[in-house]
């Protein structure tokens, strides 16, 4: 007969010990921290490609009805008058904003975004020209609308586009360009965090799955001259600058103020316009002199010979004078817009980077028929005016 100690020893089964187990989830856990955000990313992926692919089917779809039916043509005055009176027949939007009141369509104040060297951001309610979307050419206004899917949207309309019988680009139709936010799997990607405090107001920021469509993207650029991006539109300098820099800015003392060889103290407005640049128009510069020279090239012609350190002046007397003069009467318009001055305007003159030894520092004067290179006395309050220039 057996006894209970043997009959224990027949019946006992082999088991994991309570170390084996730990070592074994252990093991699990690694595993899944290791594979699942890949997997993760990668079904946030096909969804963002999802919601793309759906929207720009519809807008598209839109487009071509709008075309159909007449609708994409020039007798538009503005982006968001298109929007409204034209795509609105046939695209569902919940809202639309026009160039003033941006914001109102995207769900956050500052969108961040790799430049060229560094993360960058902007001030949704600072986009209100194309150039702040890289936009420039027939680019004239822009405007926003959220999709009836609650996507926002904030674009272009090329009111002088050729729309012809044949199929609308794979992209969007080159009628429009433009930004549109996908919530993807872009890292940081929160709705609604709060980052800073401007102003004494809590703002909030985004950065997600930003799509751009024929060309657009974010940029410091108010306006795009030549190969130039204008940051911040031409500004007189005077006390309304050290406002805007105070008001980002709160330990900034005032006035700059300097004298040289001995003499009277004088507000300096050439250290103010640099000043102005660094701080409003996040990091951007004074223009130097091959800036100015783009800027010039720009307004008479990539052939038109200009002294750059000097003056110039064009003649109607010579085939070469008559066709910068042309020039500068064909570019005018659309320049002036991108430095937001007044089209009326005769004349300006642009601060540069540069200082002569004496105290006083350089820039440039641009005209209908000539353009010159001097300097001026950083205490003028009329002459020149301060234009940024950023990264594009």
């Amino acid at each position: 007969m057996k006894n209970k100690f043997e009959i224990y020893e027949e019946t006992k089964k082999p088991a994991f010990t309570l170390a084996e187990v730990l070592i074994t989830l252990l093991i699990i856990g690694v595993v899944a921290s290791l594979t699942l955000p890949t997997l993760i990313a990668k079904v946030n992926d096909k969804v963002a490609e999802n919601q793309t692919a759906v929207f720009k089917a519809k807008f598209i779809k839109g487009l071509n009805l709008a075309k159909t039916a007449g609708d994409l043509n020039n007798t538009y005055s503005s982006t968001y008058d298109f929007l409204t009176n034209g795509l609105a027949k046939h695209y569902k939007m919940t809202k639309i904003c026009d160039s003033t009141h941006i914001r109102e369509c995207v769900p956050y104040d500052i969108i961040k975004y790799q430049g060229k060297n560094e993360e960058k951001s902007l001030n949704v309610s600072d986009i209100q020209t194309p150039g702040r979307l890289k936009l420039s050419g027939n680019f004239k206004d822009i405007a926003a609308f959220v999709s009836g899917d609650g996507i926002p949207v904030i674009l272009s309309y090329d009111k002088s586009c050729l729309v012809d019988t044949e199929e609308l680009d794979n992209e969007i139709n080159s009628c429009v360009a433009g930004i549109y936010d996908i919530n993807g799997s872009r890292k940081p990607n929160n709705f609604g965090t709060k980052i800073a405090t401007k102003n004494g107001k809590s703002v909030t920021s985004f950065v997600g799955d930003l799509h751009s469509f024929n060309g657009a993207s974010l940029g410091n650029c108010a306006g795009i001259v030549g190969n130039t991006c204008i940051a911040s539109t031409i500004r007189s300098v005077n006390n309304s600058l050290v406002a805007e820099i105070q008001a980002i800015d709160n330990t900034y003392a005032g006035m700059p103020r300097s004298r040289w060889g001995g003499g009277t103290e004088y507000n300096d407005l050439w250290q103010l316009s640099k000043d102005y640049c660094k701080i409003v128009a996040r990091n951007a510069h004074v223009p130097s002199r091959t800036e100015l020279m783009d800027i010039a090239k720009a307004f008479y012609g990539a052939d038109a010979d200009i002294n750059e350190s000097g003056s110039t002046s064009f003649s109607s007397d010579s085939e070469a004078g008559r066709k910068a003069i042309q020039n500068y009467t064909n570019n005018k318009v659309t320049l002036y817009e991108a430095f937001g001055i007044d089209s009326t305007t005769n004349s300006f003159s642009l601060w540069s980077s540069s200082g002569s030894n004496g105290g006083m520092s350089y820039g440039r004067t641009y005209e209908k028929t000539y353009t010159y290179w001097h300097d001026f006395n950083p205490s003028y309050n009329s002459i020149p005016k301060v234009i940024c220039i950023g990264d594009n």
